[in-house]
């Protein structure tokens, strides 16, 4: 049977997210565990919060939405004021 070697510890690192553009609307908070596409930043509405959530290409999100523990693939638009809890969505 073969062996299976320990992961590299280099392989394992993740890449800090970016900090949000300047032009990102007010109020919008996007906790440090989540990670969002730059294509992202441009269809933000105000007062959005999004935590522990992955955000693919093109996504929008409407105004004063909360996103918790979701991942929102390429091109999905979420209306305002929707809260959405540990899902997955795409087209």
């Amino acid at each position: 049977m073969p062996r299976l070697s320990s992961p590299r510890p280099q392989a394992l690192r993740l890449v800090p997210p970016a900090p949000a553009p300047t032009g990102t609307p007010s109020g919008v908070f996007i906790s440090p565990d989540s990670h969002l596409h730059p294509s992202v930043y441009a269809h933000l509405g105000e007062k959005v919060g999004i935590k522990r959530c992955i955000v693919g290409r093109n996504t929008a999100i409407g105004r004063g939405s909360k996103l918790t523990n979701c991942v929102l693939m390429e091109n999905v638009v979420v209306g305002e004021k929707c809260v959405l809890l540990s899902l997955s969505l795409s087209l």
